[in-house]
């Protein structure tokens, strides 16, 4: 009998001895298992190797510290991941379909079976391959000397995988890097910072397009954009100014008008918004906003004036400049439309489409004039400052080239007070006649156009140069024959 009638197991051992045992021999790996899951010290991630890629299939992501311990679970952005988890608790392997991660940075983390959950301080990137090639103007400032000397046409920008990014085409004019100090609403000064520039480069950048946007390793290109390159020894940031019009055509600058749009449509609207081709080349942007009017009406308002009165369903016309790539050939061509005024044609960004029509051609041939200017209500600091030989930039010219040369100054041709008859009496007025780069009108009844606007007797007009902005008013101009450009 395997139990006799003493109650002992073959006679051995008792029966009830031998439950005990049983059930002890059974608590012993649970009683394991408990101590180790309660026991367990909170991770730590010290590394994730590789940080950054823009494969499209599955890679091995390592990452190394300390405490983990099975089962546990690893996060990569949305992404709840298994990995194999060797003996020593120190590093960790998950296989990640990277290409279910949308672009742009991801937190990783990593969680034990007691729920203490670690985040790495690195962030994962998941990169696009660089699909397509865009040109664009970038601003960079407070550069150093050694940075000066490593900016040279022809640099090419690696990402830090060692891959070509960018290219230097074209070369702005270094100016002694700034601070500004504002004298008032239009005018300022503005001091050197010693050893330090700025400079406006034209670049040529490996870029993705996706979803609508285009983006530059992973952060969006567009205008007003930051954008970084890695130099040598460190990386330099700086600002998306614009995207040249597209090769192998002719760009051309129009007055369009944008008629019958909601109020909702015209908040979105801005400056830089641009139409691409499907590869992302831009072929029409808009350069600035003119003048905005209730449509149905005449009178058009200062630009922004519009949008502060546009309310329910009240219609808006907006007057627009903008940049066309054309097609080769007379007369101009805008994608299959022929640019008569009143013609309509389509722009359409990631954010709208609207219809706009020409209103006039603005680029015209470039043509030297001298213009009187009556510089008004100035600071005496400032009125001291203006002098023959000072050069005038463009302010819708990325790479600044100069459009304006003072030749001479004199007392001011109107008597004090003319235009701002409430101004303080330490206010002071100065005269200048300027030589001016303006576009020539492209018919009898158009008129020369500066910095984008009509240039006007008793008008506007602006000298902005790299110490300086003034205000004042046009007394009279004349074109200069034989001069195209500034000497």
């Amino acid at each position: 009998m395997i139990v006799d009638r003493h109650g002992r197991l073959l006679g051995k051992v008792n029966l009830l001895d031998a439950c005990v045992l049983v059930i002890l021999a059974a608590l012993i790996p649970l009683g394991v298992v408990a101590f180790r899951v309660l026991n367990v010290e909170t991770p730590k991630i010290v590394s994730i190797h590789p940080a950054r890629s823009s494969s499209n299939d599955v890679i091995t992501l390592t990452i190394r510290g300390e405490n983990f311990y099975p089962p546990l679970q690893v996060r990569v952005g949305p992404l709840t991941l298994t990995p194999k988890t060797p003996a020593d608790g120190r590093a960790i392997s998950v296989e990640l379909p990277a290409a279910e991660l949308p672009p742009g940075e991801h937190d990783v983390l990593v969680m034990n079976p007691n729920g203490l959950t670690a985040k790495s301080a690195m962030k994962f990137a998941r990169l696009v391959k660089p699909d397509i090639e865009v040109d664009a103007f970038v601003r960079f400032q407070m550069l150093r000397a050694e940075d000066r000397a490593f900016l040279t046409p022809g640099q090419v920008f690696q990402d830090r995988d060692g891959q070509e990014v960018a290219r230097l085409q074209r070369l702005g004019r270094f100016r002694p890097a700034v601070e500004r100090i504002r004298l008032g609403k239009e005018q300022f000064f503005e001091r050197a910072v010693p050893e330090h520039f700025d400079v406006t480069l034209r670049l040529h950048l490996l870029a993705s397009y996706r979803d609508g946007r285009l983006l530059f390793g992973d952060k969006p290109l567009e205008v007003n954009a930051p954008l970084t390159l890695q130099m040598p020894r460190h990386a330099i940031s700086g600002k998306v100014l614009g995207f040249p019009p597209v090769q192998g055509g002719l760009a051309a600058e129009f007055l369009t008008v944008w008629s019958h749009l909601p109020a909702g449509l015209v908040a979105q609207i801005a400056v830089g918004d641009a139409q691409r081709e499907e590869r992302g080349t831009v072929v029409a942007e808009v350069l600035d906003i003119v003048g905005e009017r209730p449509s149905g009406t005449k009178p058009w308002l200062p630009s922004g004036r519009g949008r502060e009165v546009a309310s329910g369903d009240v219609r808006r016309d907006l007057l627009v400049r903008m940049r066309l790539a054309l097609d080769l050939g007379t007369p101009p061509v805008y994608r299959g439309t022929l640019l008569e005024e009143g013609v309509p044609f389509t722009f359409t960004t990631s954010k709208y489409e609207v219809e706009a029509s020409m209103q006039a051609l603005l680029t015209g041939r470039v043509k030297v004039l001298e213009v009187d200017v009556n510089f008004e209500n100035l600071i005496p600091s400032l009125a001291e400052v203006i002098g023959a030989g000072d050069i005038g930039y463009s302010d819708k010219d990325p790479l600044r080239a100069r459009v304006v040369r003072v030749i001479s100054r004199q007392p001011s041709a109107l008597p004090p007070g003319t235009m701002f008859p409430e101004r303080a009496p330490e206010r002071r007025d100065v005269r200048a006649l300027l030589h001016v780069e303006a576009h020539a009108p492209v018919n009898s009844e158009g008129t020369y156009t500066f910095n984008g606007k009509e240039l006007l007797i008793n008008e506007s007009f602006i000298l902005k140069t790299s110490s300086y902005k003034a205000a004042g008013v046009v007394l009279g101009f004349r074109e200069l024959p034989g001069l195209r450009r500034l000497p």
